[in-house]
Order: structure tokens, then C-alpha cells, then sequence
């Protein structure tokens, strides 16, 4: 069962976690948040069984936190959850695994953060009603 007013935002500096909130809140989605991969971890556990975010934002460069790592557990209890992966590094400078997934380099504001949002879920929400 999709959670599909959940967002999940996993960010560690604290104005980029709040423009992800704003946004999110904006268009009525229940936004839960974390600053690191333990609090990721531990946000998506508290979903009840089958449930699962809408969307997950992901910063590529938590402190402490192995990223491929982090995802691969998040996806492991939501497999089909969409992600969108953010980093202050240019795509070319990060691990090929980073091109598979949709990505958002840092610095932005917030109608470039919008656009992209509305293109990802709109396109989430496509592939949802395309599924028999």
C-alpha cells in the first residue's frame, strides 16, 4: 500500500530540510523528516506494515552515513519508493550507482526544487494509474 502522502526528507543541513519541508506541506503532503540515516531508518519504521512515502529526498553527503548503504536498507522495506538524490557534488563526481536515480545538485532554490518535485510525482503518479 502506498503511503502517498507521505515524503520522507533525509537532510542534514537544517535550511535545505526545512525549504524540502515548506514545500512538501505546501502541497499537503505529511513530510516526515531526518538528519541522518539512523533518523531515516528509524522514520521509515515507524510506518505502519505495507506503507510506504510517496517520495524520498536523499542527500548524497550525510556525515557518518554510507548513502549506498542507506538506500539499499530503505528500499529493502519500501522497494518501489520513488527517490530523489541531492548533493553539493556535480553528478559526474559521484558513483555511477547516482545516475540510476533521479538527482538534484545543490545549490537550488526553491522553484527549481518545485519544478523537479512536480515533475517526479507527476510522473509517479502517471506510472500509478498506468498499473493494472
Amino acid at each position: 500500500m502506498a503511503g502517498a502522502d507521505i515524503v520522507l526528507v533525509v537532510e542534514d543541513v537544517d535550511p535545505i530540510r526545512g525549504l524540502f519541508e515548506l514545500l512538501f506541506t505546501s502541497r499537503g503532503y505529511d513530510v516526515r523528516l531526518a538528519h541522518d540515516g539512523a533518523s531515516a531508518l528509524s522514520a521509515v519504521e515507524t510506518l505502519g506494515p505495507g506503507v510506504r512515502p510517496a517520495l524520498l529526498v536523499l542527500d548524497f553527503g550525510l556525515p557518518d552515513t554510507d548513502t549506498a548503504a542507506l538506500l539499499k536498507r530503505l528500499r529493502s522495506r519500501c522497494p518501489h519508493m520513488p527517490v530523489l538524490l541531492t548533493s553539493g557534488l556535480p553528478l559526474d563526481e559521484l558513483p555511477g550507482w547516482v545516475g540510476g536515480y533521479e538527482f538534484l545538485a545543490k545549490p537550488f532554490g526553491y522553484e527549481a526544487v518545485s519544478r523537479r518535485v512536480d515533475q517526479l510525482l507527476g510522473r509517479v503518479a502517471e506510472d500509478s494509474a498506468a498499473a493494472p
